[in-house]
């Protein structure tokens, strides 16, 4: 839907800033005359603009500007003489404090007005919102992205592409209206890289494919999906396949032969940023060793000066400027690759987020585009042309945010993000790195735990990763044969049903007149696996649970499930709430028999133990190409994607795409069903 905002030069800030709220809407076009480059003369140019135009939105005050006169006159006399095809809903008033209404637009009395409210950034947003919900159309989140998941797996973001028309509910959501492509800047040199070079980091068998370079047809289809095959091809819903290209767009500025001594159709000068973001994963440091590197092979070849800033304090260092970077070189990641933790400082950074996850609540807007606004002018300052984003759900998500307000502010930063998630739970990435390095962790940390539980007969209740998933707990469970019953947020449960399943677990066991075999038990959960009947225990003083744990996990069970970062009082309330109810059943509901009266259950946190492993070979692999494929893209001039394997092959995914939700386990899928055989837990235990 077109938008012609029609404006005096002195209001021109405020109606800047309303348009700017308008064109987060994924369907909404703004045309304000001034924000590009004209080519045509006025008259022209805005009359176009005005048979185009959908709706035509008047902002007044005590007078009318010049042009806007012109702009207002225009539609009016279309109006008169029945040329326009705009009625009184597609007309729209908006009044400024002194409002007046000239007698040469009395025909614009009938239609609907909207009353600003201050003339500030506040007020500003108010009246696009106003507007927007006056045109029928619900009101989106900004920044293209979603204030809440609207997607949990990625084949029903398939399917809903697949359709002739996007569903509206899931537009007013925040989904674009079409399958997003990846921008990609103009090119300005051949790429220095042969084949050879190119094939340095990919196991290419030459003989059989000489040409390594990716082409614009090479395209890797989103699904392999039978029912849908033909839609996915028919309505071109692939990605772009990674790797390098023949023609790159960076750097941007052609070398000075007077200051080189030679001429080259390279550019002089390249900087670029590396964040890490959130906590550690195995595998960190092979992702910033193949940026590293792949940088300095284009620069080795190119013959431009390079320089990688490593910012050491995540998204932080970029907010808040200051000495809290360092500059990389080759020699600075030798021998790293393969080591756990980071060589570059990690954080959180609430203030780009779009929810804020302690309090279950959005985030000032305006506090949150002004912080954007700050980080991008920092990158600017330091000349930063592509920021690597290294991080998960959340740091997608500020990644597409900077990239959006960069392109606002006028600036063309590129911003790449490189899934890191424990949890595995990012869109659009088939396996992330580290992942299996903490499954195979967690599995020996359970056989360990098992050992010290049926040992000293007792039940361990341990929990693993998993703030709105459980992939981690489910191929943890399934990968060794010891677990009683694993918890995930996915599946809903109560402590009731937990109670009677394992006192029908440690009965079994119980044989007083043979002692073959000690009660014990092993529960794994993941950290927001919070029962339904929480509330129940609220206020058992056995139990436990602080006010702040009591809240959170109140707020938890209104919400459904956490958007980012887990509260510390939501863990620890979950976990005492698994722990210490089954410790009271046990000590206080079984049988008579005094051996139960003193039966403990113990807990185990090895969060911080499996962040800080090694990674395995093929995490380190891993890792390594996805920084190596990413700077390829990048020098390409692929922008605001996100590297990925996806399925069999990798690929750059629009992170548009990667922002519409967050990866979970489907009920009905084999990685649940896998764990469920292995414990051999009823499936619903509400």
């Amino acid at each position: 839907m077109k938008v012609f905002l029609s404006y005096r030069f002195a209001d021109e800030q405020f109606v800047k800033s309303t348009k700017y709220y308008l064109t987060t809407q994924s369907d909404l076009i703004v045309y304000v005359y001034g924000d590009e480059l004209h080519r045509q003369n006025w008259v022209t140019e805005v009359s176009r603009a005005l048979s185009n135009t959908d709706v035509f939105v008047l902002f007044l005050g005590p007078a009318l500007g010049k042009t806007q006169k012109l702009e207002a006159l225009a539609l009016a006399n279309s109006l008169n003489d029945g040329i326009s095809s705009l009625d009184e809903e597609r007309i729209l008033i908006v009044k400024f404090p002194n409002f007046t209404m000239p007698p040469e637009l009395a025909l614009f009395n009938a239609f609907h007005k909207l009353q600003v409210s201050s003339l500030d950034e506040k007020g500003a947003q108010l009246i696009a919102q106003e507007l927007t919900i006056s045109l029928g159309k619900r009101w989106s989140p900004a920044f293209d992205i979603p204030d809440e998941y609207i997607f949990e797996y990625e084949k029903d973001i398939i399917a809903a592409y697949s359709m002739d028309s996007m569903d509206s509910e899931l537009i007013a959501k925040g989904c674009p209206l079409s399958w997003p492509s990846i921008e990609r800047k103009p090119f300005t040199t051949e790429s220095p890289l042969n084949e050879k070079d190119v094939g340095r980091f990919r196991d290419v068998d030459y003989s059989r494919e000489p040409n390594t370079f990716r082409t614009e047809e090479s395209q890797i289809l989103a699904g392999a999906l039978n029912d849908l095959s033909n839609q996915i091809t028919m309505r071109g819903l692939w990605f772009p396949e990674a790797g390098p290209r023949k023609r790159l767009s960076y750097p941007a500025t052609p070398a000075d032969p007077l200051m080189t001594g030679e001429t080259s159709s390279a550019g002089d000068s390249l900087t670029i940023g590396i964040l890490v973001s959130g906590g550690i994963a195995p595998g960190i440091n092979a992702v910033i060793a193949g940026i590293v590197e792949r940088q300095n092979l284009y620069r080795e070849k190119g013959g431009y000066a390079l320089t990688i800033i490593g910012y050491q304090n995540g998204l932080n260092a970029v907010y808040r400027r200051g000495q809290h970077w360092r500059r990389l070189t080759r020699a600075d990641v030798e021998g790293w690759a393969d080591r756990g933790g980071s060589i570059l400082g990690t954080s959180r950074l609430k203030e780009f987020s779009s929810v804020d996850p302690l309090n279950f609540a959005s985030t000032d807007p305006l506090k949150r585009r002004d912080s954007l606004k700050r980080a991008v002018g920092n990158l600017c300052a330091q000349n930063v042309d592509i920021l690597y984003v290294i991080g998960g759900d959340g740091s997608m998500r500020a990644a597409h945010a900077l990239w959006r307000t960069a392109r606002e502010l006028g600036e063309n930063t590129s911003i790449i993000g490189i899934p890191k998630t424990m949890d595995n739970d990012v869109l659009w990435m088939w396996q992330s790195f580290g992942f299996l390095s903490a499954v195979q962790r967690s599995r020996d940390l359970i056989q360990e735990l098992h050992t010290e539980a049926e040992s000293n007969p007792r039940v361990c209740v341990i929990q693993l990763f998993g703030s709105d998933s459980g992939f981690v707990v489910t191929h943890a469970v399934s990968a060794i044969g010891v677990c009683d019953l694993f918890l995930i947020p996915e599946v809903p449960f109560t402590m009731t049903k937990v109670c009677d399943y394992i006192f029908t677990r440690l009965k079994d066991q119980y044989k007083p007149d043979q002692r073959l075999e000690s009660p014990h038990a092993m529960i794994v959960m993941a950290e927001t696996a919070i029962p339904k009947d929480a509330e129940r225990y609220f206020d058992d003083p056995d139990i436990g649970l602080s006010e702040s744990e009591r809240e959170y996990i109140r707020r938890f069970l209104e919400k459904g499930r956490v958007f980012g970062q887990t509260p510390d009082e939501l863990r620890s309330g979950g976990l005492k709430l698994v722990s210490r109810v089954i410790q009271k059943y046990i000590n206080e509901r079984m049988s008579p028999d005094g051996y139960w009266k003193n039966f403990r259950v113990f807990t185990n946190e090895p969060r911080h133990q499996i962040r800080a492993t090694t990674p395995s070979s093929s995490d380190t692999i891993i890792a390594k190409r996805l920084g190596t494929l990413a700077v390829d893209g990048a020098m390409a001039g692929y922008d605001d994607f996100m590297i990925s394997q996806w399925l069999t092959e990798y690929v750059m995914v629009p992170l548009r795409l990667v922002v519409l939700g967050r990866k979970r386990i489907p009920r009905d899928g084999m990685f649940y069903r896998s764990a469920i055989a292995s414990t051999r837990q009823p499936a619903k235990l509400i």
